[in-house]
């Protein structure tokens, strides 16, 4: 008999699971599961493995070993849909303000939940994440054409992307977008994903992710950031000073302090 650790992860956020054995059943997981969700026990739904599969808990008496399960695994609950009920009245619809409803008539319809990756913190790390959620795996490589992408996108549009919004020349930034040393921010971003968000609950979740990473201050401020270059070991605050400071010594490896 061996005892088992499983992360979960929920409705309710995340959960260390400890209470459980190889030989306990797949009905004591799901009464587990089910307190730890606040799902209904008969609508608990399991998702395991990378990517996440749907993990069958159909028979209450099977071992949690014959299941292949095993300790450090992440499960993903969620919630069946409930059987349609019948002759319900049609619910009152919300006020819209500018075309837009309120957060509370979005009723969730996808399965699932919303997971944060976390890739390489470099100077790349916002095309590696792009890249991540369009292929579905982490490439540290696929900067490269993402640069590239940009590049041709500012020099197209001279009157979107002029001096006042870059910062520089639009050839300049073009060149220096493509270098490997240079981060990609806002404008980057609003470049590679031009999509409609008509999933408001997608939108939704990202947000309260982003509020969770930005309240326990999973963030770096690029204004005021303490470098050190890794060539002749100066300390730098800021990213204007190590654009600076890379133009005036060719030195572009920095590490944060």
């Amino acid at each position: 008999m061996t005892a088992l650790a499983f992360k979960v992860k929920s409705k309710n956020g995340q959960q260390i699971l400890k209470d459980l054995t190889s030989d306990s059943t797949v009905g004591e997981l799901k009464m587990f599961l089910s307190s730890i969700s606040d799902v209904s026990i008969e609508r608990v739904s399991v998702l395991c493995g990378y990517p996440p599969k749907p993990l069958d808990i159909s028979n209450d008496n099977q071992k949690l070993s014959d299941i292949g399960l095993k300790t450090g695994e992440t499960l993903i609950v969620e919630e069946t849909p409930a059987a349609a009920s019948v002759a319900t009245l049609p619910a009152e619809p919300k006020p819209v303000e500018n075309g837009v409803a309120s957060h509370e008539t979005l009723v969730p319809c996808r399965p699932g939940i919303l997971m944060k990756k976390v890739v390489p913190s470099d100077n790349s790390c916002l095309f590696t994440s792009i890249g991540f959620v369009l292929n579905g795996n982490v490439d540290t490589t696929v900067h490269t054409l993402m640069r590239e992408i940009i590049a041709m996108e500012v020099a197209s549009d001279l009157e979107t992307y002029n001096e006042a919004v870059l910062g520089k020349p639009n050839a300049d930034y073009c060149v220096w977008i493509q270098q490997p040393s240079s981060w990609g921010g806002a404008i980057e971003g609003g470049i590679q994903t031009i999509f409609p968000t008509e999933d408001m609950e997608i939108y939704r979740e990202a947000e309260q992710l982003a509020h969770e990473a930005k309240s326990s201050r999973q963030f770096t401020d690029v204004n005021k950031f303490t470098l050190r270059c890794n060539v002749c070991d100066k300390l730098i605050t800021g990213y204007v000073e190590a654009q600076k400071h890379a133009k005036e010594t060719t030195h572009t490896n920095f590490g944060e302090v």
